[in-house]
């Protein structure tokens, strides 16, 4: 199922919208509930974000799909499988210290 296609002044007034919103929430958890609501299907057909914890931990902090019916099924995947907070699967992304501060070379061209 994908969203209708959706005029660009509405979707800059939903982003106008959560701006405003993330600027005066005082309950992150609410408002951060409230934004993937208002993102979809404005933005998309799915919204779901994730907050660090401890570090490498991630928390499923909201969630919303076009479809209401798979948002259970969102959270079953994140639930099962994991990120990591560099945005991977659990186990992926992962280096040494040593790679860590490896840099690729500029391409010249």
């Amino acid at each position: 199922m994908t969203a209708p296609r959706v005029p660009a002044e509405r979707r800059a007034a939903v982003l106008a919208e959560i701006g405003a919103l993330l600027g005066s929430a005082l309950d992150h958890e609410r408002a951060l509930s409230r934004l993937v609501r208002l993102a979809v299907p404005v933005l998309g057909d799915l919204c779901a974000i994730d907050l660090v914890q401890n570090k490498d931990e991630l928390h499923r902090a909201a969630c919303a799909h076009v479809d209401t019916t798979k948002e259970a099924l969102v959270y079953e995947i994140r639930a099962r499988h994991g990120f990591n907070r560099h945005g991977g699967a659990r186990g992926a992304g992962r280096h040494s210290d040593a790679s860590a501060g490896a840099r690729r070379p500029r391409h010249r061209g």
